[in-house]
């Protein structure tokens, strides 16, 4: 028999579609084009975890489970149940990578049960498109529970998943993967989820209702003390109530490096440069092909700078400015979201977006203009950028720049795992004795200026 916890999930859903119904109380829907809930946004990004309970590989878990929306009354703070966590994709699975800060450890339960002891709850909405504004669970949401097992009493009980919602689905979802590991001040997870078990089938930029709550109980009896959740908003049986999950599709990657680059324009320590600019987003009509204007860039990081190194195709070379009228010449430009889990829906610029622009220099006229940087945006930031080193060689079909950027001039502490958006693009001008732009080049055919949603997304290694 059902246990009492879906018979009152069921009056829930009941009393809340009633309410719905009635004239006196309907609200009008969402439209159907509203795809992102307002409360939070998670990352999942593009990566295959061994789930095994070590979270070494996630490197840091940027999002927080903090906020209490059950038992507030019995929370002692965030050493009695917080959590950190992370979220992967891959066309196979949704994994979960959760660090549970929890003084007092209890799990003693098994199957529907879980819950009144120390876990994990997830709350997935399969049909964000369709239905972002329904505040009424239909069969596209889904409550999973991921419990630990028994950590303090020789793995009794096992480890397991269990699902409540949909009520078709009800029972121990197959093809669930769950790990845990006891440390000193509470219990860490990795969990892995078929894409079938949520009626989902991934795809980079999908978008999700989502949810990561983490259940305490401190007692010697099988109890839900509080639940604390990533979304301050969640409630079980309102789905708008919920944050939303995006499938990130992570298109540069910036290797961690033990030694900095000599940044002199020589890029033989660099290696094969991994990733390409060749897509024509501004004037493509004035583009003529690869070695009109096109790149290939490598990328790398350490807890002082972001590196680049540049080799750029450039049939006829032109640059006489400077300042904010570089971009009139031939030159680089970097935009980069340094707050792409909070706002990575937003079609908007804000604060946390750069736009930065690297001139090779007066290559063919004695150095003159010299290289510079500038940072147009954000506004309030807008100048010469300090601290920023550059070097540049011309080749006979282009150039080469090499260049280290403070993460001070982006506004960031860095850490390994950390994703930002990001878009790589060329400024090509061959119009000699005239400053102009005639077409820009990127490394992402959808990038658009002042729509950060355009953009890719670079990927900082371990």
């Amino acid at each position: 028999m059902k246990s009492q916890r879906l018979l009152q999930l069921i009056t829930a859903v009941a009393m809340v579609a009633a309410l719905a119904a009635s004239p006196a109380t309907a609200g009008a829907a969402a439209p159907a084009q509203t795809y992102t809930r307002p409360n939070v946004v998670t990352l999942a990004r593009p990566f295959t975890p061994t789930v095994d309970g070590n979270l070494s590989e996630w490197g840091s878990l940027p999002y927080a489970i903090n906020q209490v929306v059950y038992g507030s009354q019995n929370w002692t703070g965030a050493a009695d149940n917080s959590a950190t966590y992370a979220v992967a994709w891959d066309a196979n699975k949704l994994y979960l990578a959760a660090y549970v800060k929890d003084d007092v450890f209890a799990q003693t339960q098994v199957n529907d049960q879980i819950f009144k002891g120390d876990s994990l709850e997830l709350l997935f909405d399969t049909y964000l498109a369709g239905d972002s504004g329904s505040t009424v669970l239909s069969s596209d949401d889904h409550e999973l529970g991921f419990s630990p097992g028994g950590l303090t009493t020789g793995n009794n009980p096992a480890r397991q998943a269990f699902q409540w919602y949909p009520s078709s689905q009800w029972g121990v979802p197959s093809g669930v993967t769950v790990a845990s590991a006891k440390v000193s001040d509470g219990y860490q997870m990795e969990v892995a989820i078929p894409w079938s078990v949520v009626g989902a089938s991934p795809y980079a930029g999908g978008r999700y209702g989502f949810a990561l709550s983490t259940s305490d109980n401190d007692s010697s009896s099988a109890v839900q003390q509080t639940l604390v959740s990533s979304a301050s908003t969640r409630k079980l049986t309102n789905p708008a109530t919920w944050g939303t999950l995006i499938l990130d599709n992570v298109t540069s990657h910036a290797t961690r490096l033990n030694t900095p680059p000599a940044i002199d324009g020589n890029l033989s320590e660099w290696g094969t440069l991994a990733y390409t600019a060749n897509q024509a987003v501004y004037l493509p009509g004035n583009w003529t092909g690869a070695s009109d204007a096109s790149a290939t860039y490598s990328l790398g990081w350490d807890a002082n700078k972001l590196y680049f190194a540049a080799y750029v195709k450039d049939d006829v070379f032109v640059q006489t400015q400077s300042g904010s009228l570089l971009y009139l010449g031939d030159s680089l430009e970097l935009m980069f979201d340094t707050q792409l889990g909070t706002d990575s829906g937003s079609t908007v610029q804000s604060s946390d977006d750069y736009q930065l622009g690297i001139s090779p220099g007066g290559l063919t006229t004695g150095n003159n203009p010299p290289p510079q940087a500038y940072r147009w945006y954000p506004g309030s930031l807008r100048g010469v950028p300090s601290g920023l080193s550059i070097a540049s060689v011309k080749l006979s079909d282009g150039y080469a720049v090499e260049a280290a950027i403070p993460w001070s001039a982006l506004g960031v502490t860095p850490s390994g795992g950390n994703t930002f958006g990001f878009a790589f693009s060329v400024s090509d001008n061959d119009a000699v004795g005239t400053a102009q732009q005639q077409t820009l080049v990127s490394s992402i055919g959808t990038r658009k200026l002042t729509n950060p949603t355009t953009w890719g997304v670079l990927l900082l290694d371990n």
